[in-house]
């Protein structure tokens, strides 16, 4: 196993990734487009506002008034949201309006009702009024022709406000990648079942089916083989004939019964094996034809840990992600802790801090451990040969779990 950095690592999967990005698209309604890349760029096909309208609930002043404290005017009706008001407004008029409602031509500015009393068929002034108040103007957010979302874009809820305030109800975006799972290990027994003797029940692929979805992947398949060469080929070869990528859990380090390295280098190219970082050291990377192929060694923090450095980072650049990678934070660390010759990778609960965010390390960090995944905010990196303090700045990686 020739180790390589976790900086190495990540480039090599990664350019691998970039080429191999997803050209199948799909036409889906806007609301259901959630979570989705964009295809191509979408660009307004109108202004938004499309009108001039009020900010407030309260009362258009008409051009020329007088918009001092203590002025009169004389109120002429009223607009609700969704009505208009034909007639513009002439100098010493008001009319009642509420939020949203078009502004009349001829108003120079809004005022809150607050600031407004009733003297008969008269408005009074409170407060002074100045041009431009509380009016909206037509296309200040959105003008005709701008760049709605670009080609790559995550679509969001507030991207399907967008869109849909431009009449747009189709989208096309970019199939999710397929990912299949293949969890390896004759102590496995599944998670109703009791374990006996040896036996352990099988956790990892139903959080690696739910770390891809929340990714942006669609599982398409996941499987639990026996520690055998045959069954561990056989699953992996039909794995990557229908998927983009391959998350193998357990069997990728040199033991006697680890036989993922050599089925993948058998099947395809290995890119690397073993990587100096803790927990995860064995994990492998490779390709079988268009396929990227993951083999994360089988204990629960280092699949955790390995989908998050790698995995995810592939499933965002193979589906056209505008932004390819996870942006890494500064915390303060509430934690000692010290790397030997490889990077660690820990996890960490985030609480309030006065400047920045605290670290805190939650519990056991095995590479056997469960509830620190389960209690986890993020990863802070310790770089090999580093150590850090109470109070000491800590890279750290914001998990989405």
């Amino acid at each position: 196993m020739n180790l390589i950095s976790y900086r190495e690592a990540s480039d090599i999967a990664a350019t691998s990734a970039r080429t191999r990005v997803i050209a199948r698209t799909t036409t889906m309604r806007t609301e259901e487009a959630h979570g989705y890349v964009v295809a191509t760029s979408v660009a307004a096909v109108e202004p938004y506002p499309l009108f001039d309208n009020s900010a407030v609930d309260g009362y258009a002043l008409g051009d020329g008034s007088d918009l001092s404290a203590g002025s009169r005017l004389k109120l002429i009706g009223e607009i609700a949201a969704g009505g208009e008001y034909s007639k513009p407004l002439s100098p010493g008029t008001a009319i009642r309006i509420f939020t949203g409602a078009p502004v009349p031509v001829g108003s120079s500015a809004v005022a809150m009702q607050e600031d407004v009393g009733l003297d008969g068929e008269f408005i009074l002034l409170r407060a002074d009024a100045h041009p431009g108040d509380h009016i909206r103007r037509a296309a200040t957010d959105v003008s005709s022709g701008d760049v709605l979302l670009e080609e790559g874009t995550v679509v969001n809820s507030g991207c399907i406000a967008l869109l849909l305030s431009q009449g747009i109800v189709k989208l096309l975006v970019r199939d999710q990648p397929k990912v299949s799972i293949v969890v390896t290990g004759s102590e496995l027994v599944p998670p109703d079942a009791r374990p006996e003797g040896g036996q352990i029940r099988e956790t990892n692929g139903a959080m690696l089916a739910a770390l891809s979805r929340r990714a942006g992947a669609v599982v398409s398949d996941a499987v639990i083989v026996q520690d055998d060469e045959r069954s561990t080929r056989e699953a992996i070869q039909r794995a990557a004939s229908q998927s983009d990528i391959v998350v193998v859990s357990g069997g990728a380090s040199v033991g006697d019964y680890d036989y993922v390295a050599r089925v993948i280098s058998d099947l395809g190219t290995i890119r690397f094996h073993g990587v100096k970082m803790r927990p995860g050291k064995p994990i492998l990377f490779g390709e079988i034809g268009e396929c990227l192929v993951f083999g994360l060694p089988g204990n629960p923090a280092s699949v955790f840990v390995g989908f998050a450095l790698f995995v995810k980072p592939a499933i965002r650049l193979i589906a056209g992600c505008l932004e390819e990678h996870d942006v890494w934070m500064r915390a303060e660390s509430g934690f000692e802790h010290k790397a030997e010759w490889r990077d660690d990778f820990v996890r960490v609960k985030l609480t309030p801090g006065a400047k920045l965010p605290i670290a805190e390390m939650p519990s056991v960090q095995g590479s056997f451990g469960l509830r620190s995944l389960a209690q986890a905010d993020a990863l802070a990196w310790v770089p090999a040969e580093q150590a850090v303090r109470v109070g000491d700045e800590v890279p750290i990686l914001i998990l989405d779990q």
